[in-house]
């Protein structure tokens, strides 16, 4: 899976939400965008692909920030000592960010590193009775935390193959739209990394809480997408 394309994790991507976890629903792009493949060859003139380009830029730093700050909340509050520390350096690292590409990279760094230890969590044997004996604040902080992985899980396939369309469409006049290509293409790179990490996350920790008997709402496709900087940690 590493060495496959970013096309192919889409695909497989799609597959395995569809059929294997059947409350996050069918695989849909941001509101309002139509992510038609023939939209890149004859889309129009080149600063209707830079706006496309801004665009993508713009929901793609959403989903980043939302699954990065939602995966530090919920390895908060489930992990154990070593991963509340991550889980505090990543906010850390967040928080320390001064401009935009500093802020992607950092982002980037949370999820693939976190992403690793929630899906470790989502398996341990103690992790129901975590969920179960934390604070009705906290279980609403993981309740919401998953949702915004939810909604983040539906909205990454059609968002990258979007941006693939948009690549194509700037790379026609790379001289002209160089600034926005290299931001472009490491957008592609990183969510396209995160997309297959996120459902089983979502699903596991749906099976939990509903274990656990904590009510959760269900993420679908044309939900807004809330990002959540302030994550609750357990007292010391």
């Amino acid at each position: 899976m590493k060495k496959v394309s970013t096309i192919i994790a889409i695909g497989v991507f799609s597959i395995w939400s569809v059929g294997a976890h059947a409350q996050l629903g069918g695989l849909g792009g941001l509101g309002g965008a139509k992510g038609n493949k023939t939209e890149s060859k004859d889309a129009g003139s080149k600063e209707d692909f830079g706006a496309k380009a801004d665009k993508f830029s713009a929901d793609a730093a959403v989903i980043r920030d939302a699954v990065a700050w939602s995966l530090i909340q919920i390895s908060a509050a489930v992990g154990d000592k070593k991963q509340i520390a991550m889980a505090k350096k990543a906010q850390e690292s967040l928080n320390s960010a001064t401009n935009p590409k500093e802020s992607a990279a950092k982002a980037g760094t949370v999820i693939k590193d976190l992403s690793a230890e929630v899906s470790l969590q989502m398996k341990a044997a103690d992790t129901k009775e975590k969920i179960k004996n934390l604070s009705p604040e906290m279980q609403k902080k993981v309740a919401a935390s998953l949702l915004a992985v939810g909604i983040a899980a539906l909205k990454l396939p059609k968002l990258l193959e979007e941006g693939q369309g948009i690549l194509q469409g700037l790379s026609s006049n790379m001289m002209a739209n160089m600034s926005r290509i290299g931001p472009l293409k490491d957008g592609l790179s990183m969510l396209g990394e995160a997309a297959p990490k996120l459902p089983p996350i979502v699903s596991a920790g749906f099976e939990l809480m509903k274990a656990a008997k904590v009510n959760a709402e269900a993420p679908t496709e044309g939900a807004k997408l809330t990002v959540d900087k302030n994550p609750t940690f357990p007292e010391e």
